[in-house]
């Protein structure tokens, strides 16, 4: 007899920030999608999503620290799981990678003129408006930038990268993700 699947659940705030300060976000699996408002404040909902193989989506929790200039966000799995484990013996036999937590799909809505960092290891990242600097550092999951007006930095090992409409200058370091840039005006 199957387990029944535990149902997604949804984390949400409001919380200031100066129109200048600074967003980061660490995340390892599912989606980051951010978008720009002209208001001094940031916006989040996090979705964590169970899976078949760890249905419980209590396990993981949504931290969030905020200051004047600061807002950190970040995405943590409870550590004395069995399935965080990157490789070893299960009741399968060896196991290498495969790493199977919830996933958590957030949707952030940041002041336009904000920095913005994110961590993550393979959730799919969609940045659109900024007119601050980017950083992204991410080992896989498809990115895009798009009517990005400051610097973007992007360190990934695999992820399809695609950048448009972009005025700020672009760095990128790969190790085989495919790049699609289309109308960049800053230097790369």
């Amino acid at each position: 007899m199957a387990l029944a699947q535990a149902p997604a659940r949804t984390v949400s705030d409001t919380a200031p920030l100066d129109a200048e300060g600074e967003v980061t976000v660490d995340n390892h699996e599912g989606s980051i999608t951010v978008t720009t408002w002209d208001r001094d404040r940031v916006r989040y909902e996090a979705e964590i999503m169970p899976t078949d193989e760890d249905p419980d989506a209590e396990k993981v929790s949504i931290r969030a620290r905020t200051s004047d200039d600061q807002f950190q966000l970040a995405t943590d799995h409870d550590e004395g799981d069995d399935e965080s484990v990157v490789f070893g013996f299960d009741e399968d036999g060896f196991r290498w990678g495969g790493i199977d937590i919830p996933a958590v799909h957030y949707t952030i809505t940041v002041p336009g003129t904000s920095a913005l960092k994110i961590d993550d290891h393979e959730s799919t990242i969609d940045v659109t408006g900024l007119a601050g600097p980017l950083h992204i550092d991410t080992h896989e999951g498809r990115i895009s930038v798009a009517e990005q007006q400051a610097e973007v930095v992007i360190d990934s090992h695999e992820s399809p990268i695609s950048i448009a409409d972009q005025t700020g200058d672009v760095r990128i370091d790969t190790h085989e993700g495919r790049m699609e840039l289309r109308r960049v005006k800053g230097r790369l």
